[in-house]
């Protein structure tokens, strides 16, 4: 069976909260850009009978301390400080043997949820010094 691979239109409107599994369902809009450790599955299948579209945002060029995964990320591919965010160091990239599972587990954990697309951020590694 052949998936829909949904995009969202020119001009939709949106509501991006990356703190916090207490989302505000009042917002007229109709996409949700929220945090995928901090949103629970019920919460994504709550919006979706109000006719909105559920994005996963979630880190792809950086360790974040304190996530539930921080300890599956091996040292040698940890990098610099992530200036301005506490807490965040960039990511070698260019270990994808390494990295790679983890983003993959990150991406299935976002399908388990009901999520119905993914915001990959901190992919701009090669603009910092990392």
């Amino acid at each position: 069976m052949a998936s829909v691979w949904w995009k969202p239109p020119i001009g939709i409107s949106w509501q991006w909260q990356l703190s916090g599994d207490d989302i505000d369902p009042t917002p007229n809009v109709d996409v949700y850009d929220v945090d995928l450790f901090d949103t629970g599955a019920e919460v994504v299948a709550s919006l979706h009978p109000q006719g909105r579209r559920v994005v996963c945002y979630l880190s792809a060029g950086s360790w974040e301390d304190g996530r539930p995964d921080t300890a599956d990320f091996p040292k040698e591919i940890i990098g610099k400080d992530y200036v301005g965010w506490p807490g965040e160091k960039w990511l070698d990239i260019r270990r994808i043997d390494l990295l790679g599972p983890i983003l993959g587990a990150r991406l299935d954990l976002c399908k388990a949820k009901g999520f119905d697309a993914v915001e990959p951020d901190n992919v701009d590694g090669y603009q910092n010094e990392t």
